[in-house]
């Protein structure tokens, strides 16, 4: 891991390889940094509609239909959900 000193013929590290090191974990990290921003990048993009297509393009997104016979769901509160417990 001497490549700093055999490329410039300088020695910054005394010949311990600390700063090759330093360097090549820099670039892992930067590396690393763009393949998972990417990717976060396409998730988020991929969770949007764009365009009112869905994420693969099988076009727009919408609810599936109701059961036959099935009573639609009702909006829930807080205190709805309370107020048996408090006696209302």
């Amino acid at each position: 891991m001497d490549w700093i000193e055999e490329l410039f013929g300088i020695s910054p590290d005394a010949g311990s390889g600390t700063l090759e090191a330093t360097i090549a974990a820099a670039v892992v990290l930067v590396v690393l940094g763009v393949v998972f921003g990417a990717a976060r990048t396409r998730r988020e993009e991929a969770a949007h509609v764009v365009g009112g297509r869905g994420a693969r393009g099988q076009g727009p997104r919408r609810e599936a239909p109701p059961t036959e016979g099935a009573t639609p769901p009702q909006p829930a509160s807080f205190m709805n959900s309370i107020a048996p417990a408090i006696g209302r």
